[in-house]
């Protein structure tokens, strides 16, 4: 019985594409003088949340959009959160309507800036309050390891050592992420784990912000007033630092 179902299911969708087919190629009821109208929010900040929305066709049976990024959505008015320099880009979208025709458009370029850093630090400096004032860091690396995206630092001015590591093994897009506490919490797309060592103790980071910009077509990553809290001392603290990729 599912089976016949299944198979009446598939012919009512057939027999509906081509209603649609034939009322647009053939009735020639579409007026093809018609255009959506599309708008956005751009520019907009990396972090922050792009809109989008599409108008003037009336009747409607669904929305197609698709763009950057693989987004695809089928509301009117998507909205996206949290947006990076990765959702940069136009946005196309088709407006089907109950008669069968089929309205196209697209949004002008999407611009994605970079974020804006609260706090100013020279390049590949850090700091821990009330621990390690000023360390200068050298020898930066940036790139995958494994199945995440590591910037490993030495400190010039200190023993000191900083590991930054983000959650999958792609090139960070400009965007602000979220610092999860080491060994807790959640670990997923737009996490990042961060560890100082310094002062004899490690020190973890989270919860806080990092920010990601891209600079002269290198990255740049940074943080304000994060949370770090020792592992060998009962001690909280914060720390900020600022890293450019070599």
């Amino acid at each position: 019985m599912r089976s016949h179902l299944s198979i009446k299911l598939i012919l009512l969708l057939a027999c509906q594409g081509l209603f649609w087919a034939c009322t647009k190629n053939q009735n020639n009821s579409c007026d093809i003088s018609i255009v959506p109208k599309v708008t956005t929010n751009s520019p907009v900040t990396a972090g922050d949340t792009l809109l989008l929305s599409v108008s003037g066709i009336g009747n409607v049976y669904m929305y197609n959009w698709y763009g950057p990024n693989g987004f695809s959505s089928h509301d009117s008015a998507p909205i996206l959160t949290g947006i990076t320099s990765a959702n940069a880009g136009s946005y196309h979208v088709d407006v089907i309507t109950n008669g069968g025709c089929i309205y196209t458009t697209k949004t002008d370029s999407v611009i994605v800036g970079s974020p804006v850093v609260a706090c100013s630090l020279a390049a590949d400096q850090a700091s821990i309050s009330g621990v390690a004032s000023s360390m200068y860091f050298g020898g930066l690396t940036f790139g995958p390891n494994g199945g995440s995206y590591f910037i490993e630092a030495t400190s010039y001015s200190s023993d000191a050592d900083a590991e930054i590591e983000f959650f999958g093994n792609g090139v960070p897009a400009a965007g602000v992420y979220s610092a999860q506490p080491n060994g807790g919490g959640q670990w997923q797309q737009g996490d990042v784990h961060i560890t100082f060592t310094a002062e004899s103790s490690n020190w973890y980071g989270g919860p806080g912000t990092v920010y990601v910009s891209v600079v002269n077509n290198k990255l740049v990553v940074s943080s304000c007033s994060m949370p770090l809290a020792s592992d060998t001392w009962n001690f909280n603290t914060t720390g900020s630092f600022q890293f450019t990729q070599p």
